[in-house]
């Protein structure tokens, strides 16, 4: 029975602090800069970049091992928060 209450009062809370961090609004000059983030898969280290301009445009890649596979860009929005990021060009880097 303990163990029943326990896993339901942390599902409330963890669903109490998803619904309030859905409704925090985020100021876009927040988001604008450049933003990186890499994973390991068993075929390499993939990394990603993606640069926020105040502009609301965006440009990016993709590199696996350092090598560039993909260059992307487009325009972004921010409603609350949000971000949907648009794709205008996308670009394939030669192998």
């Amino acid at each position: 029975m303990r163990l029943v209450i326990a896993i339901v009062a942390t599902l409330l809370a963890a669903s109490s602090e998803v619904a309030y961090a859905e409704s925090v609004a985020i100021s876009p000059l927040a988001l604008v800069g450049t933003w990186t983030a890499s994973d390991t898969k068993p075929n390499g280290v993939f990394t990603t970049n993606v640069t926020l301009t105040q502009n609301m445009k965006f440009s990016g890649s993709v590199s696996r091992q350092g090598k560039s596979i993909w260059d992307y860009s487009g325009t972004w929005e921010l409603d609350g928060s949000k971000l949907t990021l648009a794709l205008r060009d996308q670009f394939t880097a030669a192998s």
